[in-house]
């Protein structure tokens, strides 16, 4: 039973001239699969811009060619999606200068990156929302009618039920429902996921991947009305199962 999957990367422009938190912050975006461009000047900025559109831009304050805070409204005049300033001084007032100037969205250094990553999949989540409604009757129709009834489609962050409702997923719980179904009619085992998603399986807590499932499961009930067919073995793993 096929599960179709399609990747349109949320895009993102880091524009820090920090060598060391630049070189963290590719890597951990890399490793969660963005699509990621790298400058460490405004003016290499502007001129990115007006070649290519991205998602997010994640813009530090204070560059070696000015206060980006200043360069606002003609970053805006190229970008029309989110800013999010990464910055040292996040103190109230300049949080609000931030905001007040036309900032999105201001994250303190030192970065936490489980802070941004809910912050980028909460963008990537709104992003789908709008981008699929006009499109996803008609493409699940194309995709499903070679199918049965019993399938589903994986469609970017977008799980598509046989009934033709749809979920919005976050990018992690993607990750898992790929990996789930990639080693079906299998039982993947939890330490297996846990190593794939980037942990230690003997200082991971396993509950905490139960609670993930558990959550995929009442997102997709409570969004199509249908269960979605992962099916769990008690202290060994889970198997996609229809």
């Amino acid at each position: 039973m096929p599960l179709k999957t399609h990747n349109s990367p949320f895009s993102i422009l880091l524009v820090e001239d920090n060598e060391d938190l630049a070189k963290e912050i590719v890597y951990f975006l890399h490793q969660k699969s963005f699509a990621l461009l790298h400058c460490t000047r405004l003016s290499e900025m502007q001129t990115i811009l007006q070649q290519k559109n991205f998602d997010l831009i994640l813009l530090d304050r204070l560059l070696p060619d000015g206060d980006s805070i200043q360069m606002l409204e003609s970053i805006k005049a190229h970008h029309s999606g989110i800013i999010m300033f990464l910055t040292a001084l996040g103190q109230v007032p300049e949080r609000i200068s931030g905001i007040n100037a036309g900032a999105d969205y201001y994250i303190q250094k030192p970065v936490n990156f489980d802070e941004l990553m809910a912050y980028i999949e909460h963008f990537d989540q709104k992003r789908m929302l709008k981008a699929v409604p006009d499109q996803t009757t008609k493409s699940y129709t194309k995709d499903v009618s070679l199918l049965s009834e019993q399938d589903w489609v994986l469609k970017e962050r977008l799980i598509l039920a046989p009934n033709g409702k749809k979920a919005i997923l976050t990018m992690r719980e993607t990750h898992l429902i790929e990996l789930i179904f990639s080693q079906r009619p299998n039982v993947v085992n939890k330490s297996h996921i846990i190593q794939q998603i980037g942990h230690d399986p003997q200082l991971y807590d396993l509950s905490r991947l139960d609670s993930a499932i558990y959550r995929i499961r009442k997102k997709v009930l409570d969004q199509t009305e249908l269960n979605i067919p992962i099916k769990t073995y008690h202290r060994v793993g889970f198997v996609w199962a229809p």
